[in-house]
């Protein structure tokens, strides 16, 4: 087989996943932002300060590019399930991923504790998306028998899962926090910004497979 839907499908996954990694970011910035007391701006009459100004369009940002990411990542996913099952159970994992973060986003203000912990389940389909994707990165390693990246994908699952319950960890710890607080606190703060880089590192160790994968299909 020549894999060539899988090429193209992982491609796009690693397009989005470059896009998720830069709103990853943004989301650190805004967190440290609305954390720090800006200074206040007189408009119309009403004090208004910069670091609420600066965080929302930083918020927004991440919100836009978290939406381009996860379109570039279904229609990657779709691609590639066309040439091995691996990638099918992915799929199924990041529509639910992606329903439950939508639901955690519309109860965040009136039902915090039941949006955090949508939000965790969010977290957890994220993580065994990236998992049966790799998954499926393996099949395809060994059927072109390149024991290298074969080996590369076993280590790299092991690898995700571990960061990856560390970043889960601290993301329950995360919303738990701000839950109790109603604000965002120095525990809140340092939480948040740990399972960002968390899941940072995760990325790129799973953006080396998935660019060590094309290469192999070619």
């Amino acid at each position: 087989m020549k894999y060539e839907n899988a090429r193209r499908g992982l491609g796009k996954v690693f397009a989005g996943e470059i896009v998720s990694i830069i709103a990853t970011i943004i989301g650190i910035i805004a967190a440290v932002i609305m954390s720090v007391r800006g200074t206040a701006l007189q408009t119309d009459g009403a004090l208004i300060n910069t670091s609420d100004i600066v965080s929302l369009l930083s918020a927004i940002g991440a919100l836009g590019l978290t939406a381009i990411a996860f379109i570039l990542n279904l229609v990657g996913v779709i691609g590639a399930s066309k040439d091995d099952e691996g990638f099918k159970n992915a799929l199924i994992l990041l529509i639910i991923g992606i329903i439950a973060s939508i639901v955690s986003t519309v109860l965040a203000t009136k039902h915090p504790n039941i949006s955090g912990y949508l939000s965790s389940l969010s977290d957890i389909c994220q993580l065994f998306v990236l998992y049966y994707v790799v998954c499926g990165c393996l099949n395809i390693a060994e059927a072109k028998r390149n024991t290298g990246l074969a080996a590369s994908c076993k280590r790299a699952r092991i690898i995700i899962l571990i960061i990856w319950v560390i970043s889960l960890v601290l993301n329950f710890l995360n919303n738990s926090s701000k839950a109790k607080e109603g604000t965002i606190g120095t525990v809140t703060l340092i939480l948040g910004i740990a399972g960002g880089v968390a899941t940072i590192l995760s990325y790129i160790i799973y953006l080396s497979v998935l660019r060590r994968t094309i290469d192999t299909i070619g």
